[in-house]
């Protein structure tokens, strides 16, 4: 059975129980606004009818717009409002849960903080600007290139004071407290009680919900874990720079590098020398 009904006459769309009716033109352009009884369902009108009525307009458009928060792009060291900060090779970063971020400054051998704030103030919480090694409060403390950081729950951070071969916690407290949680100074490998350990060339950290810290080791091409009452244990790598999936230290990396872990406890690895990404599952073996 054929009709006349022109070309833009209304057409009814029934999609279960919601009947929507909308205006179709020869050109496939929506003209009209519709409601039904599901309410959620919007057919908004995309340009002007053919009685020229304005619609809604076209539909909003998104992409990743890259903005500026802080630094001038002037190698250097100052603090200040955002953008008028200055920064010297900033390396990794981190947020705690008041949206807070944390900025390993490298080359100045400090930890800025970029406050969520409106101007986005950055201060400098942890180091005095000379390379070193020394515990304290946070403007008398030193460190050597740290390459990792992160935040738990507490707002406390942890950083992995590469060149130390130290994991060092700054506390989130009143003059933000740097200590040392693990590491001896001396480049190698070592499990053991915090400060008895040892580690060469840490790199990447994370922590997860329990307040255990997992680190790449980098120069032993291991994967360590720090639990919360400071003990230092090797979860995965034998210490033999290669590519080898398997369980724990069966398993071999080869320079690895960022970490990180989902809110499954998956931990993610950036394998550098192997140009691989590997994933740590908690799962029965045998």
């Amino acid at each position: 059975m054929t009709t006349n009904r022109r070309p833009d006459s209304p057409r009814r769309l029934t999609l279960r129980a919601a009947v929507v009716t909308a205006t179709v033109l020869t050109a496939a352009v929506l003209t009209a606004a519709a409601f039904a009884a599901c309410k959620n369902l919007w057919i908004p009108t995309l340009e002007r009818d053919k009685d020229g009525a304005a619609g809604p307009g076209p539909l909003p458009q998104y992409d990743w717009v890259v903005t500026t928060v802080a630094g001038d792009g002037t190698a250097g060291y100052l603090d200040g409002i955002g953008t008028a900060a200055r920064f010297d090779n900033p390396g990794a970063i981190t947020m705690d849960t008041a949206g807070n971020l944390y900025v390993t400054d490298n080359a100045n051998h400090r930890i800025r903080k970029i406050a969520n704030d409106g101007p986005r103030t950055v201060s400098t919480i942890a180091g005095d600007g000379a390379s070193g090694y020394n515990d304290g409060p946070g403007a008398a403390a030193r460190c050597r290139i740290s390459c990792g950081i992160t935040a738990d729950a507490g707002g406390n951070l942890y950083v992995t004071d590469n060149a130390n071969h130290r994991i060092r916690k700054i506390a989130n407290d009143g003059p933000r407290t740097v200590t040392t949680i693990a590491g001896d100074g001396t480049p190698g490998w070592l499990d053991g009680a915090g400060t008895a350990a040892r580690f060469n060339d840490p790199y990447g950290i994370t922590v997860d919900a329990a307040g255990n810290l997992y680190v790449t080791d980098r120069g032993t091409d291991r994967i360590r874990k720090i639990d919360a009452g400071g003990g230092v244990t090797t979860i995965a790598g034998d210490g033999t720079a290669g590519y080898l999936d398997g369980a724990g230290t069966a398993a071999r990396f080869d320079r690895p590098q960022g970490i990180t872990m989902d809110a499954a406890g998956n931990l993610y690895v950036a394998d550098a020398g192997n140009d691989r990404i590997r994933r740590l599952s908690w799962r029965q073996v045998n």
